[in-house]
């Protein structure tokens, strides 16, 4: 569960979107919120826990609508256990982050450029991706969630389909580009870096993991941050030169190399004076 925001102010006053997805089918939810205030948050879990029930465990941001006490006093009554991702992280709510580019591609699509009233496509949007058939599982979101298919207006010919798909599969061949990316070894790193403890570490700055925009003069990392604690799952608990605590995955980290500027002599000092 996590919020999609950036959206233009629709007329009824609407920022953003919370999206939901169910882990094992993949079903999602997505309602139109004007803000993340403890108010707005616990009324869609409320909704949700009435449209399917209590879940386990609910896997969110560590965004302020999820930490107000009132969504929190909620849970407890619910025996739902709240799990909080890890800061800067998002590609750990791998689900909800690929939704939530599903969602905002196909709303471009269908706001045509008008943005006044996405939150009247929504809904349509929606519809459209749990009734869709996925590659991966061969069933639609909503088969696997409720076990029956879904009524659509547009009826397909099971005929037409394999004959597109044969023809897309051509054309994909036909791709020099396509073909060699196809045949490309991946470069995946298969270890990760290790920092120990006491050591100088700087930071990647998380505006450009949220895909942010960023001046091009900004620094691209920020530190330097001692290393505190070593966790497991590459976890490093970190400490600026202010003393500010900060966790952070090894994904963002790199070495700190320090700048050694050498010292001048008194002749070269005294020709830089003249020059100035």
């Amino acid at each position: 569960m996590g919020h999609l925001v950036s959206f233009p102010e629709s007329k009824s006053g609407k920022r953003s979107i919370l999206v939901c997805i169910e882990r094992l089918s993949g079903y999602p939810w997505a309602w139109a919120v004007p803000d993340h205030t403890a108010f707005t948050t616990p009324q869609c879990v409320k909704e949700l826990v009435s449209t399917i029930g209590q879940p386990g465990t609910i896997s969110c941001d560590n965004g302020g609508g999820f930490k107000y006490n009132l969504i929190q006093k909620f849970c407890k009554t619910m025996k739902i256990k709240v799990s909080y991702n890890v800061p800067y992280q998002p590609e750990w709510m791998g689900a909800v982050e690929r939704m939530n580019y599903t969602i905002r591609y196909a709303l471009a699509k269908a706001c045509d450029e008008d943005y006044s009233e996405w939150v009247l496509r929504l809904p349509e949007v929606i519809g459209g991706i749990r009734m869709r058939v996925s590659s991966r599982t061969g069933y639609s979101m909503f088969y696997l969630m409720y076990g029956v298919k879904s009524r659509i207006p547009i009826i397909w010919d099971i005929n037409t389909q394999n004959n597109n798909m044969e023809i897309r599969e051509m054309e994909i061949k036909t791709i020099p580009g396509a073909s060699t990316d196809s045949m490309r070894l991946g470069k995946s790193a298969t270890v990760l870096p290790r920092f120990e403890v006491g050591s100088m570490v700087m930071v990647l700055n998380g505006r450009i993991l949220k895909r942010t925009p960023l001046a091009k003069t900004a620094p691209r990392y920020e530190g330097p941050y001692k290393v505190l604690t070593v966790h497991a799952h590459g976890i490093y608990s970190l400490e600026s030169e202010l003393g500010a605590l900060q966790t952070c995955h090894v994904s963002r980290l790199v070495k700190f190399v320090p700048r050694v500027i050498a010292p001048q002599s008194e002749k070269g000092e005294s020709e830089m004076q003249q020059c100035i």
